[in-house]
């Protein structure tokens, strides 16, 4: 076979593993430790600089150390690293550095971590070990046993401006015990019209509850009523006893002001108190005109007139049966005095009173045999028909400060139930409190668990945020607190009109007596967490989960009475098969999502909300889960395994044609990347990809690609060695920030390296 001659201008396209009548002239079998630059052709890689020991901090394999790195600005910037622990520990260490000395003057120092509630007015390096997390973050980042040990993609950060949110992907997400405030079954009785001639009648009906708390409609304990009839239109007249024509004349108006109404349910009277009325006498023999006498604060039904002298009237106890106004009639069972475990309040001279029960639901009835137009019940435990049923602005008293109305929903305009309050003088939407729930302590523990509004912020992630304050005795300067987050808890509706987001909606345990109130079935993890589109959002099982628009620790509804479109969005993917969601990449102004098998999509109108919110499947790809997806640029880099080997894929939206696409980058070397891929870091400025493999922990595969328009006119693959154990790498610009470990095995020293891409 003859020679055969040419000139190679550069191996820029690193290796392939194809047969050497198939490759290109500019790639080649091996190459390690090579950079292929499409402007300088084929040179050494950079090397690494070091940063800083991580004091503190030691690993006893490559895979207990997670980073994440934190860029403000071109100024500032910082590496979080967090060491996972070993089983049976619950120590985790937590470390922040300064990348460009922008917090502490010096590239490469530590940066203090305190957590909030620690009360140091001088943040030292005695506040930063272990104790500096306090007990909830670090059993947090720690919840890790034999079966579950860490990896450091178990965890997952995303940075919103100063704050860093930091997930445990392994934690199941649970409900807070915290639920509404408690409130007992309560009624309001509205009187409205006074007339005369009406049967003011109230009913009350006392019920029993059930295993869980609720009224039971069917099992009535007691029935009370109270009535009041006001009396007729007719004056009531009385003969004098001296010259004809001398009479007194009283019409009773006082019997049928509203107040004098309630009071005498109330009390059971049929008097009318403190209010004046005017007495007229008829002209008499040598007189003329009409003469106006005051009662003043005397009984009507006790008043009468008698003759004077020089035609003057006087007012004088009436002891005979003659002329007696009437002033009504009261039967039943007084309101002030129900018994039980009833409560009724009611002040004299309002128009509102306020029955509650401490135990028992109960619900009001009231007729007036009149249309029913007089007077109305609001059964704060039952439900009201409409908002204009409800006492105006103004009219509760004090008594019924705080109390809770449900209203009913509309079918035809799909509206739900909603609850309202009244606070000061106004209603105001609110969320269903806790009642009694019956006499036994089981079936009030199920009415509060029924009544949770918050997370267990234990199980949730954890947020990093910057601080100022003196630090080693300098004021004004910069350090971070890691701590809980202060969730937002639901404010308005209950469990069926604003429930809680599916990463926390689980049933609940001890419905039965024999079950324990406490046993709760908590079910998912929250698998990934992203900001996208103005919101904070997770990925738990089959749903995508988004924050209200702008308030990121927020995932309830404002409001029951229509879907906003800032409102909360949780929405699951629309397919025919099973798609546990374990990644979420804004991209493009779109969300792109990641399972097992598939990719979807979240696309909206031009502004995201919950009513254009759109989920399809993508692309139908396999996709290794041990690794998070990388965005760079116009695509995305995600693994899949091939038997023994792991390949990439850059997926890509193509706007012009509306496809998704996810070509393999490594079809020419399908099996270059032994094991499972454990990390992937991106440079889009740089058009470099670094992987980090299970195998073979002293090395980086790299992939290097360069596109001119949308054509490729370079992809590139080699390896760059090392002489110590690689745990993590991150990029910021640029800059590749390894974790490097350097040891015999055991508590090895953890290092931190930069790599400056040329």
């Amino acid at each position: 076979m003859a020679l055969i001659s040419g000139t190679i201008p550069s191996l820029i396209n690193g290796v392939s593993q194809q047969p050497a009548t198939l490759r290109l002239d500019t790639q080649g079998e091996v190459q390690e430790n090579g950079l292929s630059h499409i402007a300088r052709g084929l040179e050494k890689r950079p090397c690494t600089e070091h940063v800083k020991t991580i004091a503190g901090v030691t690993s006893n394999n490559s895979n207990d150390v997670f980073i994440h790195t934190i860029r403000r600005s071109e100024d500032e910037a910082y590496a979080l690293i967090v060491k996972g622990t070993d089983v049976g520990s619950t120590e985790p260490s937590v470390k922040l550095i300064d990348l460009t000395g922008y917090a502490t003057g010096t590239a490469g120092n530590e940066v203090y971590v305190k957590k909030e509630d620690q009360g140091t007015t001088n943040v030292t390096a005695s506040d930063v070990l272990s104790s500096s997390v306090n007990t909830d973050v670090r059993n947090y980042l720690g919840n890790f046993v034999s079966t579950n040990p860490f990896e450091p993609s178990k965890l997952s950060a995303t940075t919103i401006a100063d704050f860093t949110f930091l997930l445990n992907k392994s934690v199941v997400a649970q409900q807070s015990t915290a639920d509404a405030d408690d409130r007992d079954y309560e009624a309001l009785i509205y009187f409205k019209i006074g007339d005369f001639g009406a049967d003011y009648k109230v009913e009350i009906k006392e019920y029993n509850v059930d295993s869980n708390g609720e009224m039971n409609p069917d099992s009535i304990r007691s029935t009370k009523t109270a009535a009041f009839k006001t009396p007729d239109n007719k004056t009531k007249s009385r003969s004098g006893s001296g010259t004809t024509g001398n009479t007194e004349s009283i019409n009773n108006q006082a019997a049928v002001i509203v107040s004098n109404i309630a009071w005498n349910l109330y009390d059971g009277m049929t008097s009318v108190k403190t209010h004046p009325v005017e007495l007229k006498q008829a002209a008499t023999a040598g007189g003329s005109g009409s003469q106006g006498v005051p009662v003043g604060e005397a009984y009507v039904h006790q008043v009468s007139v008698s003759e004077g002298s020089g035609n003057s009237l006087s007012v004088i106890p009436y002891t005979g049966t003659t002329g007696v106004i009437d002033n009504g009639t009261f039967t039943g069972t007084k309101l002030n005095n129900l018994g039980g475990t009833y409560t009724t309040t009611y002040n004299e001279g309002e128009s509102i009173m306020h029955i509650s029960n401490s135990q028992y639901p109960f619900t009001v009835e009231v007729t007036d045999g009149k249309g029913d137009a007089y007077m109305r019940a609001v059964n704060g435990s039952d439900e009201v028909a409409q908002f204009g049923y409800l006492p105006g602005s103004g009219l509760p008293s004090p008594q019924a400060d705080g109390f809770v109305a449900k209203i009913s929903g509309d079918k035809s305009t799909g509206q739900d139930d909603y609850y309202v309050k009244w606070e000061g003088n106004v209603w105001k939407e609110t969320i269903r409190p806790v009642y009694p729930g019956g006499s036994t302590t089981h079936a009030h523990e199920i009415v509060k668990k029924n009544a949770r509004i918050n997370f267990n912020a234990a199980t949730m992630p954890v947020n990093l945020y910057k601080a100022f304050g003196t630090v080693d005795g300098t004021a004004n300067s910069i350090y971070f607190i890691l701590s809980t987050v202060d969730w937002s808890p639901r404010t308005v509706g209950d469990l069926n009109t604003n429930p809680f987001p599916s990463f926390a909606n689980y049933e609940l345990g001890g419905d039965s007596s024999t079950a324990p109130v406490d046993s709760d079935d908590a079910t998912y993890t929250i698998n990934d967490i992203f900001f996208h589109r103005n919101r904070l959002g997770f990925v738990s099982d089959e749903n995508v989960i988004l924050s209200q628009a702008g308030d990121y620790f927020n995932f309830w509804h404002s409001t029951v009475l229509s879907v906003l479109d800032t409102a909360v969005i949780d929405v699951a993917v629309s397919n025919n098969q099973v798609a546990i969601l374990k990644s979420a990449i804004p991209f493009q102004e779109n969300l792109v999502l990641f399972s097992d098998l598939q990719q979807f999509k979240l696309t909206s109108d031009s502004f995201l909300t919950p009513t254009s919110v759109v989920v399809d499947v993508a692309t139908n790809f396999e996709t290794s889960t041990d690794t998070k997806p990388v965005p760079a640029g116009k695509t995305i880099f995600f693994p899949f395994q091939r038997g023994a080997y792991s390949g990439i894929r850059e997926y890509f939206i193509d706007v012009a044609s509306e496809t998704n696409d996810a070509n393999e980058v490594t079809a020419h070397v399908p099996e270059y990347i032994e094991g499972t891929v454990k990390k992937m870091a991106v440079s889009s400025n740089e058009e470099v990809l670094l992987i980090l493999s299970d195998t073979d922990r002293r090395e980086l595969i790299v992939y290097k690609y360069y596109y001119n328009d949308k054509e490729k006119l370079q992809s590139a693959w080699s390896k760059w060695k090392f002489d110590a154990e690689i745990i993590d790498v991150e990029f910021i610009g640029s800059v590749a920030f390894i974790l490097f470990r350097r040891g015999d095995g055991t508590n090895d020293p953890v290092y931190l390296e930069k790599l400056t891409y040329p």
